[in-house]
């Protein structure tokens, strides 16, 4: 999906104008591209990571990997479980 497509399908969905969606889009996505400049991963907590990967014909690509509800749930069921 292009940007303008993104942009489109979320003012769509919450009422804001399109062009304001893609300002806001570009605006995250810089920050994204900073954070990620010295590493291969960048952690968001509650939604998941970010990944560097490079394709083998040299582009380098970014990845979103969502979070896995149910391991996130197994997680809090171990720790809140009473110690015996």
């Amino acid at each position: 999906m292009k940007l303008p497509e993104l942009s489109a399908a979320i003012g769509e969905k919450s009422g804001v104008p399109a062009r304001t969606a893609q300002r806001v889009l570009r605006q995250l996505f810089d920050h994204v591209l900073s954070e990620l400049e010295g590493k291969d991963e960048l952690v968001l907590p509650g939604l998941g990571r970010m990944v560097k990967r490079t394709s083998p014909d040299g582009r380098t690509r970014i990845l979103f990997i969502p979070r896995r509800p149910d391991r996130d749930r197994k997680a809090g069921a171990d720790e809140s479980a009473p110690e015996a």
